[in-house]
């Protein structure tokens, strides 16, 4: 018997799912593991999201898309946190990242369209446009731009990707754009 070949895109494997694996290994042996391959929280729900999540789960069966008072209680924090307003309808819940970048990444581009990533960065934001049929522009920021890309660095991107994805926290290195690198980058963008 002959294993059939596989005929999708071929994307790196996605390592920390590996170190996971060898963590869960360790820990079921009693072996210390300092989880550091996801970007997840290890401290559990906090109290109040545990008590709201119990009460919903006790009033309202929810389903899968019927999650409004969250989208209101989302609105409402970044409302008060960061005197946005936002509208419920344009939060966007999701299973984890994962889920998020398949359904930003399809709505917002079609295959063939190039998007520019950071380097280093957070290997499913190149491994999911690959999937996707879209090409990823790696734009290197390394210590000497103190890992954060810039608007010049974007600006010098020949041809002009249709795309860029920024996370400020950056992930893996932790490095934020200030508001002033924010909205030189958001210019070269609208450009």
């Amino acid at each position: 018997m002959t294993t059939p070949s596989l005929k999708g895109t071929r994307i790196p494997p996605f390592y920390a799912d590996i170190i996971g694996r060898r963590g869960a290994v360790r820990r079921r042996a009693g072996l210390p593991v300092i989880p550091m391959n996801f970007g997840q929280p290890t401290a559990g729900a906090p109290a109040a999201a545990i008590r709201l999540a119990q009460r919903l789960l006790d009033e309202d069966p929810l389903g899968y898309v019927e999650l409004a008072p969250l989208h209101e209680r989302l609105a409402q924090h970044y409302l008060d946190t960061y005197g946005v307003s936002v509208e419920p309808g344009r939060i966007l819940l999701t299973g984890g990242a994962s889920v998020g970048l398949v359904t930003a990444y399809t709505t917002l581009f079609a295959p063939g369209d190039r998007v520019a990533v950071v380097t280093p960065g957070y290997p499913a934001y190149r491994n999911t446009l690959r999937a996707l049929g879209l090409e990823p522009v790696e734009l290197h920021c390394g210590p000497e731009q103190a890992f954060k890309p810039t608007a010049a660095m974007l600006a010098a991107l020949d041809p002009a990707p249709d795309g860029f994805v920024l996370a400020s926290p950056a992930n893996p290195t932790g490095a934020m754009v200030d508001a002033a690198g924010l909205e030189a980058i958001t210019a070269i963008c609208r450009e």
